[in-house]
């Protein structure tokens, strides 16, 4: 019995709200594909179930299991944004439950708009639609939700395979290009199935070649180690949120951090995380600046810290690192966050967190184009918790620099998967530029990441101590380097355009 007939029996003998209940379950699965569960495999399989249950339903059918899948995934993976709203935001529960369903539902959107378009375009056509318009389409839908409302890149499919064969695409064409060889593999698997001639063979050699070429990509150095490495040092505090923004707690977190450095001083770089000092830095004690900026460079080290800093103006505030040492110099996050450092759409926003009570963060976002900071004798590009998830940003200062350094507080999602989830797409800024990432969390999880994408040591989380270990300047190019998310973008419009193509010839014979 071939495959095709065992789906025909399926659709027959069960209920379609049955059917709809495997594809909700096909987004849970594909969400077991991230950190910490990493099953890559599932995300394939994730997707051939969504394309299986595409197949002989209406375009509302289709619109509605796509909309299933996308709240199955997000609904299961970034459940931990009610924790950010009620523990952090003071919002009581229905009304946190209420906003991050809101979130969920936004996201589920994109794979509902998908299903609209697999279904309402070339339907008659099933095997252009899956290897030209899925493929494609998916990626389009991830790039778009990249960037659109100041973006939300979470849980794009390719960080599923960072330690997979498919990896070796991102230093060419970054996150995006992962995506689409993933979509285009569940997809090929499908299309296969419409076939019983050679052509059957054709699409499995095509996609065994892509495999192939992806997996000795993996072993090409792109860039190549710039002198010799340098020790480092990253503290991770583990100083609860709950107690970190108090004003009885402020003098034992400065001499926590202050403490712990001093036992690293053989260190070139010590890094602290992310407002690791729980006070705006223009009315920090200037005794304890001078302290310990003194002790650095009397040990030729340097310290990277995150601060809140003042602006021009008394209601200005940017979220900030601080470079102490011989070389001085200060990074404004450039990419705030929506709702916790800024509120979008004012003022209307503003109105509406009056009415539900939410606290108004309203951060200063810093200039694009900020001068690389200098520490351990080499350049380095400097990011700050969620700007860590925007790959073509992070190309900014490259290949100037020679490494990347995050400092990030993960403490406002409890002990959830985001900590992971976003360890892994950190992990993958390492591996499009070619360089080491030195990632400091004030809960956790703090790390070390070679040019390869690769955690060299790491710290588990809510646990205060610090990771010391070598750091390997890099110098070139990676291809994604020069071109960015065009070469990506660019594959997926060709997709279009020859589906339209394929599509037209098909219909005037």
């Amino acid at each position: 019995m071939s495959f095709l007939k065992l789906q025909m029996l399926f659709e027959k003998h069960i209920s379609p709200i049955a059917g709809d209940g495997v594809v909700l379950l096909g987004g849970v699965l594909l969400t077991l594909s991230f950190a910490p569960f990493n099953n890559p495999l599932l995300a394939i399989i994730a997707l051939i179930i969504l394309l299986l249950n595409w197949q002989h339903v209406s375009l509302g059918k289709a619109v509605w299991r796509g909309y299933l899948f996308g709240f199955g995934q997000f609904g299961t993976g970034i459940y931990w944004v009610y924790f950010g709203i009620h523990d952090w935001g003071g919002i009581n529960e229905i009304i946190s439950i209420g906003l991050s369903a809101l979130l969920v539902a936004y996201l589920a959107s994109y794979s509902a708009l998908l299903g609209w378009l697999m279904v309402g375009y070339c339907n008659k056509h099933k095997v252009i639609r899956l290897l030209f318009v899925f493929p494609a389409a998916w990626g389009l839908l991830e790039w778009f939700r990249g960037w659109f409302l100041t973006g939300f890149p979470w849980l794009q499919l390719g960080y599923s395979q960072i330690d997979t064969p498919l990896s070796g695409l991102a230093p060419i064409t970054g996150i995006y290009g992962v995506s689409w060889l993933v979509a285009f593999s569940s997809a090929a698997l499908v299309a296969m199935c419409y076939f019983r001639d050679w052509r059957r063979w054709g699409v499995l050699c095509l996609l065994l070649s892509l495999w192939g070429t992806a997996q000795l990509l993996r072993s090409v150095s792109w860039t190549q180690p710039l002198g010799k490495p340098f020790q480092a040092t990253l503290i991770q505090g583990n100083i609860p949120l709950q107690r970190k923004w108090l004003p009885e707690q402020r003098d034992d977190t400065l001499q926590t951090y202050a403490s712990i450095t001093r036992q690293h001083w053989d260190s070139s770089l010590i890094v602290w995380p992310e407002t690791a000092l729980p006070v705006i830095y223009n009315s920090l004690d200037p005794l304890f600046i001078n302290t310990i900026n003194a002790e650095a460079i009397a040990h030729r080290s340097d310290i990277l810290l995150g601060v809140i800093a003042s602006g021009e103006r008394v209601s200005e505030f940017y979220n900030a690192m601080q470079l102490w040492g011989e070389t001085k110099g200060t990074y404004y996050k450039r990419h705030l966050v929506p709702i916790g450092e800024y509120l979008p759409f004012q003022p209307v926003s503003n109105v509406m967190a009056e009415l539900i009570g939410f606290p108004v963060s309203n951060f200063k976002k810093g200039a694009d184009s900020q001068d690389l900071l200098y520490a351990a004798g080499y350049y380095f590009v400097a990011s700050i918790c969620y700007e860590s998830v925007f790959g073509q940003e992070l190309l900014m200062g490259l290949p100037e620099a020679a490494y990347l350094v995050n400092i990030t507080d993960d403490g406002w999602w409890r002990n959830s998967v985001q900590p992971y989830q976003h360890l892994q797409m950190a992990r993958f800024r390492a591996l499009e530029t070619g360089r080491y990432m030195l990632r400091s969390s004030a809960t956790g999880i703090t790390a070390f990441i070679n040019e390869k994408g690769k955690v060299v040591s790491s710290l588990a989380a809510f646990k205060r101590a610090a990771l010391t270990d070598s750091v390997v300047p890099m110098i070139g190019n990676t291809p994604y380097m020069w071109w960015g998310d065009a070469l990506a973008l660019a594959i997926f419009m060709l997709s279009m355009v020859l589906a339209f193509l394929l599509v037209y010839r098909a219909r005037s014979h």
